[in-house]
């Protein structure tokens, strides 16, 4: 018989979700961001030329700030949209947004590759609105 009180659920950030039907359930951590959010913090982190629209940014460092918590079956309503992170990519990330802090090259890497993963779309004709 299965008790009714549980202790905590392990919280499990991860670059890139994947779903599958037989892993024990976990809480990832995460924020659920726009197409234009994403294009602006992937120009930030890879430090691309051209000015960053500061009201965008400042929406992502709000949600870096209170990142959300959410099960796998949660997560998969915003499947594209939801950046987990590891914690030290998490604090290298709001570092940057808030503080302009250029990060590790392998936190660079990791969450560039967890970015484009949520647009991979992004040069061919994906909408994003010109900059110049």
């Amino acid at each position: 018989m299965r008790s009714s009180v549980e202790g905590p659920r392990p919280v499990t950030p991860i670059g890139v979700i994947t779903m599958t039907t037989t892993a024990p359930e976990t809480d990832l951590l995460g924020v659920v961001l726009t197409p234009r959010q994403i294009w602006e913090l992937l120009d930030l982190v890879n430090d691309a030329e051209g000015d960053a629209d500061e009201d965008v940014l400042d929406a992502v460092a709000g949600k870096l700030r209170a990142p959300r918590v959410f099960t796998r079956v949660s997560a998969a309503r915003y499947q594209g949209r939801l950046l987990a992170l590891e914690s030290d990519e998490h604090e290298a990330l709001l570092a940057l947004v808030e503080d302009d802090v250029t990060p590790s090259e392998a936190v660079i890497e990791s969450v560039s590759a967890a970015l484009i993963a949520l647009v991979p779309d992004r040069g061919r004709g994906s909408g994003r609105p010109n900059k110049g």
